[in-house]
């Protein structure tokens, strides 16, 4: 016998009036839990409801002990009441009728056997809590949540061993046309069906929860809405990790699942997809783990507007983003998918897709193409991914693929070609990168009217390859490509420098760069002394050229194919006209207003780093609204890329636009002076009047130096450089000093727009 104590008691269990009695030490820990799970009960009893009570419940009995049963404690009870079960073995299968809190020990050893019968607990109230227990052996569910229930907290308990039924669901959770519930902390196993199953239920939560070894889906999500599951790990499933709409193979109908929230969960080796979409739409599926499952990563059907986005999807059997059916305005974006042992994203062949959205991802490492558009897709968008060391193409399109649109990504160090097209026609290829492919930069095969232009190839074993009839430019003054194995003169080149296409089919690049990304600064036709706007100077350039008889593709603005005094015509007029309402306009010229304050003692930077910048001020003719659509400036970066930041201010030098962007961004001009040039940077519409200002800085990665930083950018004042203009700051807060205008000096910065 155990040492004892006297504790006073009241008793509401057993409906006595007040006894004195005493407990065992053994038994002191049940004393403490009836202040905690008083406290707990008070949060499921309504206003104007009398104090809960708690009931205790120990299969081995004892004096303090209300019943050995734990239904016999739910039937006793009232909504609001607390049953609290002692660690044991309870051979029962519970339906809970009313709001209850059921309270476990400790779920290791409070055992709820169903010992056969069909479901372990089945909840038909609202606003339940089930927690601590082990639920085992059921022929049906372990815990079933009905349609007549919802508000339910199912947490922190251990399902397994739901299995051997006829016709019945297997699951280890079953939600049904319930809502609000949340479902967290369990671990759930060794069940012949879901782990998992949400029916027709919307608005629940289901966090943190270990799934594995289920016979089927680890979590399945039918005709649901809003749902959010997140911070589960889910491996070792016969069938999909997760999946949104799913038939039975004797009903018709998909029950396609909606606006549900997918993310920070851990998938791994189930024996299906990692997550599967089904008739499923405007879902997000975000910052999920997903590797070595027996098919694909993520695995779309018929399902559309729903967004991917930061997942990790490697090591799977199958394809790691695969789109099937007829999916349609989906966003997959800024995903890592790696490693798979198909292709890294796919729309497949057996459907027709559109208004896709791949997006800013890392594919590489793939066993078959990095990314591959299936038969009939059309009007996708492949933009600003890389995609690299794929076991065969970068990008492919299969057969009648159209409109779509591949731009700005960077496709390298794929065993096969960068881009294959086959049997494909009407696809931009715009602003990418190509480099360093095992076979060919880009192939073309049995496809028509595909556009080609400002692309970099760069050491491809093959640049291109082309059997059809497409375009490899896009005119001039547009231009169209660099190529690294092609020597030709300017950005773009004249057309007495053509690319030709391998392939027989007389394929021609007839305008291709000099230089990388030469289309980024491409100047305006007819601006024959490259200042950015169009003046009498240039007029005087052309008709100088028609006198010579000498051809420039810049100067023939009327585009008859050659230089004559009205091509001169046509500019001085243009020139002349600028101010004329809908034309582009360019104000510049201004003078600069100073520079930024050094920051020396002034508490605006510490001395580690130099601040300089320009704020120049313009004047619009008349003090008439202008409309500014983009910055120009002629400038060169010494050092490695760095940002710049672009403000507009008004006449009080209050900010009207500000952006950061990497120099390179707006301008091809590195560090070297002969490659300084104009930029461009656009900006939404910024409406000016009177005095306005550009004002201007960089971010340097690393401006040790006060005098000789690593990085920034120079801008040309009266068409010359010098490093005491250079400026660069460590993006610490800076302030104007605009003491000491330089009234005289000609900085070559432009405000463009429209009048």
């Amino acid at each position: 016998m155990n040492s004892t104590v006297d504790v006073i008691l009241v008793n509401r269990c057993n409906q006595n009036d007040e006894f004195r009695t005493v407990l065992s030490a053994k038994m002191c820990v049940r004393v403490l839990l009836i202040l905690m799970l008083a406290a707990a009960a008070v949060l499921v009893v309504g206003a104007g409801v009398g104090a809960a009570a708690t009931w205790y419940v120990d299969d081995d009995g004892g004096a303090e002990i209300d019943y050995m049963k734990i239904q016999d404690a739910v039937n006793a009870a009232e909504d609001g009441d607390t049953i609290y079960v002692y660690a044991g073995i309870y051979n029962e299968c519970l339906i809970v009728c009313k709001s209850l809190i059921l309270q476990g020990e400790n779920r290791e050893a409070t055992i709820v056997d169903a010992n056969g019968g069909n479901k372990g607990i089945e909840i038909t109230a609202n606003d339940c809590a089930i927690s601590g227990f082990t639920i085992r052996n059921c022929l049906d569910t372990g815990i079933d949540i009905s349609s007549s229930s919802n508000s339910n907290t199912i947490t922190d308990n251990i399902i397994h061993s739901v299995t051997g039924g006829s016709n019945c669901d297997w699951d280890g959770i079953e939600v049904t046309i319930s809502s609000y519930n949340v479902i967290s902390n369990n671990k759930i196993f060794d069940c012949d069906d879901e782990g998992i199953e949400l029916d027709g239920s919307s608005y629940n939560i289901v966090i943190n929860n270990t799934i594995y070894s289920n016979t089927e889906v680890g979590i399945d999500v039918r005709g649901s809405l809003h749902n959010y599951i997140a911070n589960n790990t889910i491996y070792s499933n016969g069938e999909p990790g997760i999946s949104l709409g799913r038939s039975w193979s004797t009903e018709p109908v998909v029950w396609g699942s909606s606006h549900n929230t997918i993310t920070f969960n851990v998938i791994y080796s189930n024996g299906d997809d990692g997550i599967g979409l089904k008739n499923s739409s405007n879902n997000n599926i975000t910052n999920n783990n997903i590797s070595n499952n027996q098919c694909g990563g993520i695995h779309l059907r018929n399902s559309s507007n729903n967004n991917i986005t930061k997942n990790n999807i490697s090591l799977n059997n199958d394809t790691g983003i695969d789109i099937a059916g007829s999916s349609s305005h989906n966003f997959i974006t800024n995903n890592n998918v790696f490693d798979n042992y198909d292709e890294g994203v796919e729309l497949e062949l057996d459907g027709s897709h559109s208004y896709n959205y791949v997006t800013g991802n890392n594919i590489f490492n793939n066993s078959d193409d990095g990314i591959d558009l299936g038969a009939y897709s059309s009007y996708n968008f492949i933009t600003d991914n890389n995609i690299f060391d794929n076991h065969d193409d970068g990008v492919d399109l299969d057969a009648y693929c159209s409109h779509n649109s591949i731009t700005d990504n960077n496709i390298f160090d794929n065993h096969n070609d960068g881009v294959d097209i086959t049997s494909s026609s009407n696809n931009a290829l715009v602003g990418n990168t190509v480099s360093s492919n095992g076979d060919n930069g880009i192939q073309i095969k049995l496809s028509n009217n595909n556009r080609i232009y400002h692309n970099n190839f760069l050491n491809n074993a093959d640049q291109a390859d082309d059997n059809g009839n497409n375009f490899w430019d896009n005119g001039y003054p547009s231009g169209g490509n660099y190529w690294s194995d092609h020597t030709c003169t300017d950005n773009p080149s004249d057309g007495s420098q053509p690319y030709t296409i391998d392939g027989g089919a007389g394929a021609v690049d007839h305008y291709p760069f000099e230089s990388m990304n030469g289309w980024l600064t491409t100047p305006q036709k007819g601006d024959l002394d490259d200042d950015g706007i169009l003046t009498p100077a240039d007029a005087a350039i052309a008709l100088a050229i028609a006198a010579s008889g000498a051809q420039n593709p810049a100067a023939d603005v009327s585009g008859d194919g050659s230089v004559t005094s009205l091509d001169a015509l046509m500019i001085l007029q243009a020139a002349e006209n600028t101010h004329a309402s809908g034309t582009e306009i360019a104000y510049g010229d201004g003078s600069a207003e100073g520079g930024w304050s050094m920051g020396h003692g002034d508490g605006t930077c510490s001395d580690d780093g130099g601040n300089w910048g320009y704020a120049i001020r313009m004047t619009t003719p008349d003090s008439e609204p202008f409309t500014i659509t983009a910055i120009k400036l002629f400038s060169r970066r010494y050092g490695e890329d760095c940002n710049t930041r672009f403000e507009i201010w008004g006449q009080d030098r209050n900010t009207l636009y500000s952006d950061i962007v990497s120099h390179s961004e707006y301008s091809a001009a590195v560090d070297s002076f002969d490659s300084v040039t104009w930029g461009y940077k656009e900006v939404p519409d910024v409406v000016v009047s009177g005095d306005f200002y550009i004002a201007m800085y960089t971010d340097s990665s690393d401006p040790s130096d006060e005098i000789y930083p690593d990085t920034g950018v120079y801008v040309g004042y009266d068409t010359s450089f010098s490093s005491d203009r250079s400026y660069t700051t460590q993006g610490k807060t800076l302030t104007w000093d605009l003491s000491t205008p330089q009234e005289t000096t000609n900085w070559m910065i432009r405000a463009v727009g429209m009048k």
